[in-house]
Order: structure tokens, then sequence, then C-alpha cells
């Protein structure tokens, strides 16, 4: 037997027992200070949509908003979102991006209409809101006929309006035209 065997040997139980339990403690604190550690030093963590580099807290490290494009980026295994989106159900968290960049108050509405069109369409939608079937079977039809009906008796928008709708539908055509032909080409 070595010398260091038999000093061991000789040493009481009651310091074997307080020697482990002085490394058992080291050992828990020394697990408990790493974590505490790695919880408070931030990860660097790269964006799935991006790409662009941030750092995190660690707990968030699959659970965090790009500062970059403000997607979300956690997902699970399978690859799915691991939590609920709320911009993907409540279409007001979404922001338009325009030519002028991202605005806030896109989604609220802008009316150009005067006084007396906006009545008028006040009225014409609740007429159909109010719209009763003679038969359930054919709600299709009736409805069809009772809105063609409708706006044959209503009083149509006046014609400054009118231009103005046409104005804007072709400015929003021709500028799908144009992200259609800028897409196509990216691929090419």
């Amino acid at each position: 037997m070595s010398r260091f065997s038999a000093y061991i040997l000789e040493m009481d139980i009651m310091f074997i027992s307080l020697l482990s339990s002085v490394v058992v403690l080291a050992l828990i604190f020394l697990r408990e200070f790493f974590l505490w550690l790695r919880n408070n030093l931030p990860k660097s963590v790269q964006c799935w949509f991006c790409h662009s580099k941030t750092k995190v807290d660690y707990r968030f490290a699959n659970n965090w908003y790009c500062s970059n494009c403000d997607q979300y980026n956690g997902f699970t295994k399978d690859g799915d979102y691991n939590r609920l989106i709320d911009n993907h159900y409540e279409e007001k968290l979404n922001f338009t991006i325009t030519s002028e960049g991202r605005t806030k108050d896109a989604w609220k509405p802008t009316n150009r209409l005067c006084e007396k069109c906006n009545r008028n369409q006040e009225l014409k939608v609740q007429q159909l809101a109010s719209f009763v079937p003679l038969n359930e079977k054919n709600y299709d039809i009736e409805i069809e006929h009772y809105s063609i009906l409708s706006r044959e008796l209503s009083v149509p928008l006046d014609i400054q309006y009118v231009k103005q709708l046409v104005d804007t539908f072709k400015a929003h055509i021709t500028s799908l035209k144009r992200a259609r032909v800028v897409n196509i080409s990216n691929y090419q």
C-alpha cells in the first residue's frame, strides 16, 4: 500500500464525511454558478429571415424578435413556430411597407368621399345587411339579384370620386405589374 492510502485509512470517519460534504457542496455551487453565468451572458444568434447577427439572453436563444426585420425567431424541431404569433391572426398588427418605408398608421382607413357619398354607401351596406331571402336554398341567386337591383336604384358616387377610384385602381394594377416584373427578373 502506498503512503497516501495508509493515510486515508487512518483518517477518522467524521473527517471523511466532512470532506465529502464539502466536495459535494462545492460541485453544487460550481454547477449553479455556471448556470447563473450562462443565463446572464448574452448569446450570439442569427436571424433566420435576414441573417443579421445579434445578442440575446441565453434563455431567449430560441424565442426572440429580430431587431433588424422584426421577425419572430423561435422554432420547434419540425420547423413550426414554437408559439402563436398574433400578427398571423390580427391584420391590424401588420404594417404595410410602401416606397416611403413602413408606416405604423397604414392600417387606419382613409376616407376620401364627401359626406353625401359616405351616407349613400352606408345606406347600401345597411340594405344589403338587412336582406332576407324568400327561399334559403336560393340565397346566393337572390342576394345577387338584390345587389344588382339595389345598385341600379341607388344614387351613384359623384363623378369626381368615380374618377379618383379608377385612378387608384390603375395605380394599384401598375404597381402590381411592376412588382411582378421585378420578381420575375430576380429569378432569371
